[in-house]
């Protein structure tokens, strides 16, 4: 009996033990799981609130103005405009609900970039704990909270916050189907349909569904494993993208033959500017560079001593650097070296630093956290979340002081005013009034897209090159846009400087004609 009830006390405490260790243990990652959940979330508070500080400062820009008015138009005037417009119609398709709902107010309009740019936190966060290591996650997405260049973006009512969104939602999915034995389908659905709407977002995005489909064909093994569902994927996007074809034919064959409006590049200056915009400023830039040099240092040591293998790490350095070292190659024989165009790549670009500080660092955690701390303090110091102070991807001048002092010289009946460029005119009829309703009203789907509204009222777009019938000629001009012709043919024809109005990027000369008669010159 004796021995009967001590086995009983025994193997009461064997069980006792294994259910409290179970319990702890399940305790413990719920409590993990949960923590991650609130960091997080509190991470993308702070992105939020670094994005919301001066989002509605700064006058609304060109581009800004460009994507409203054909978001407030007809989806069948916007698919008329297609194939001269830079970008697929997937942001102007959600500005068009987005306006309907909250009105046409450049702080209205960029919330929602805003609120893209602040949901990227959480691909971020999820791609480097799952794929990088602990605590890489909060890392890549302080990094990402503090950068700059991310915030102008967010201050900007255009598709490149989305695109940003999209890019690291799909490097996370592309990731989750890369490291996956089982293959689960729902993960390539998902995937395709974040792909899809990134060929909808912008043209250069392209470059996130090159790299994918390049890791599965050079990746060890990956072909060999991931051909059916990476080709029932391709042919998903293909099909979806019809509809698109043709117009991504006709504006490849236009930029080819015609070129593009952005500069070739000259030297390499443009790819070290391109990392300073990524990551705030020179200091932080060429430090993480180093970081990354390092890397490469240690990865080539592994191959020659035959240590290396395939990592998640080479998944994201091959993310941002095909991009932008080949799209960096041929921009010296075709303009397209455009910063904003390659704010895709942020988020592998801020995750492969994670990653490199980790190969770095090794088994050193002390090393690791040091690096980590240091990063991320970079980051924080050379942040500016007010964009009105450094413009990184064009300036947004102080267009609605310049267009009341156009209104003030409007009452003037014998001048006339000189738009340069042409495309100035979407920004000065926006402020034209505050509620915005010449913008909304009078505008049509010509080009200019304002010519008939502000010819009636005396102005003279800057490529209309002709001689004034009024005494008075006032030439409004962004930023430095050189208008050398009419100044030469009106002071052939008896005009001469009267005065020059500077504005934050913008500025009002005006000529005046001297009493004397002048034979007008042909022009």
């Amino acid at each position: 009996m004796a021995g009967t009830m001590g086995f009983i006390c025994y193997f009461c405490r064997v069980i006792t033990k294994v259910d409290l260790k179970s319990m702890a243990s399940i305790l413990s990652q719920k409590n993990k799981t949960a923590w991650a959940y609130i960091g997080c979330a509190v991470v993308v508070l702070l992105a939020t609130a670094l994005r919301s500080l001066f989002a509605g400062k700064a006058d609304i820009g060109n581009d800004e103005c460009f994507s409203l008015y054909y978001a407030i138009g007809s989806f069948s005037d916007y698919a008329a405009a297609l194939s001269t417009n830079d970008n697929p119609p997937l942001w102007e398709f959600i500005l068009h609900f987005w306006v309907k709902a909250f009105g046409i107010s450049a702080l209205s309009i960029r919330i929602l970039s805003v609120t893209f740019s602040s949901l990227a936190v959480v691909p971020i966060w999820l791609t480097g704990e799952r794929f990088v290591g602990r605590h890489a996650g909060l890392v890549a997405s302080l990094l990402y909270s503090f950068s700059t260049f991310s915030i102008f973006l967010a201050h900007d009512g255009r598709v490149y916050s989305l695109l940003c969104l999209l890019s690291a939602w799909s490097l996370y999915l592309f990731l989750v189907a890369f490291n996956d034995t089982e293959q689960k389908y729902g993960v390539w659905i998902g995937l395709t349909i974040v792909n899809v709407l990134i060929m909808y977002s912008h043209y250069m995005a392209f470059w996130v569904i090159v790299v994918e489909a390049l890791v599965i064909l050079i990746a060890p093994g990956a072909l060999k494993r991931l051909w059916k569902p990476a080709l029932a994927h391709i042919a998903a996007l293909v099909v979806c993208y019809l509809p698109m074809w043709p117009v991504l034919y006709c504006r490849l064959l236009d930029s080819g033959i015609h070129g593009t409006w952005i500069s070739k590049s000259k030297s390499i200056s443009a790819l070290y500017f391109m990392f300073c915009h990524l990551t705030n400023a020179p200091v932080p830039a060429v430090l993480f560079l180093g970081l990354a040099f390092g890397a490469l240092v240690v990865t080539l040591v592994n191959i020659i001593r035959k240590r290396y293998t395939w990592s998640n790490t080479t998944v994201l350095t091959l993310a941002w650097v095909v991009p932008l070292l080949v799209s960096f190659a041929v921009s010296f024989f075709l303009g397209m070296f455009l910063n904003r165009y390659f704010y895709f790549i942020l988020p592998a670009y801020l995750l492969a630093l994670t990653a490199y500080s980790r190969t770095l660092s090794g088994n050193k955690v002390w090393l690791r956290y040091t690096l980590d701390i240091a990063m991320i303090l970079l980051m924080v110091v050379s942040c500016q979340p007010d964009s009105t102070k450094l413009r990184h991807a064009g300036w947004k001048g102080d267009v609605s002081a310049t267009a009341q002092r156009l209104l003030e010289l409007e009452q003037e009946t014998t001048c006339n005013i000189v738009i340069a460029p042409d495309w100035l005119d979407k920004q000065l009829v926006y402020y034209f009034d505050a509620a915005h309703s010449a913008f909304v009203c009078e505008g049509r789907f010509e080009e200019p897209v304002f010519e008939p509204y502000l010819t009636s009222r005396g102005y003279i777009y800057y490529s209309h090159l002709r001689l004034p019938d009024r005494p008075v000629v006032h030439i409004v001009r962004s930023a430095s846009y050189p208008v050398d012709e009419w100044i030469s043919m009106l002071e052939d024809n008896g005009y001469t400087l009267f005065s020059t109005e500077n504005f934050l990027q913008q500025e009002i000369i005006t000529f005046k004609r001297t009493e004397i008669e002048h034979q007008p010159t042909e022009w």
